[in-house]
């Protein structure tokens, strides 16, 4: 236990203090580590517990909640679902209409990639198909899959797809 999920918890607070509006984590490429990252920052920035916007239910305050009700963040992933294009149906309207950060906590697989860039485009980004909100991305395994073992003319599968997220 070095810490690396507090401090990365720590600079995603800071983050949403600055301004940032999308916040990005990709875990490593197994759902119990994404499970078990959503619940650490349902507790230590949102304050909710995620699983109850994929229910439909009342919130449930966990972690930094039961010291602060005030919501800090919005987490569009939860502890039982990843990323999906139903799970971004419920949102209504443009992130930007959001007035809290919204949190993303991804695996890195190819599907969930690509359909949180085509969420991200065709709800939020602008003509030139930028998104005009501030974004952090965090890659807490950054030597799982994302480095580009290839030629940057044909970069691997997740490394394409974590510079499409980027390049919005």
């Amino acid at each position: 236990q070095s810490g690396k999920t507090a401090t990365y918890t720590a600079l995603i607070n800071k983050a949403a203090d600055a301004g940032y509006r999308i916040i990005i984590l990709l875990t490593g490429t197994i759902e119990k580590l994404r499970m078990q990252t959503q619940a650490r920052l349902d507790e230590g920035f949102i304050g909710l517990d995620s699983t109850a916007f994929n229910r439909d239910s009342n919130n449930e305050l966990v972690g930094v909640g039961n010291y602060n009700s005030n919501i800090s963040g919005w987490a569009v992933t939860s502890t039982t679902s990843d990323f999906k294009k139903s799970t971004g149906e419920k949102l209504t309207g443009r992130l930007s209409g959001i007035s809290v950060p919204v949190l993303f906590v991804l695996k890195k697989n190819k599907s969930v990639l690509e359909k949180l860039e085509q969420w991200l485009k065709l709800y939020n980004a602008t003509q030139g198909q930028k998104c005009p909100l501030p974004m952090l991305l965090i890659d807490d395994e950054a030597d799982n899959a994302s480095v580009n073992t290839k030629t940057d003319e044909d970069p691997t599968v997740i490394n394409t797809n974590i510079r499409k997220l980027l390049n919005l």
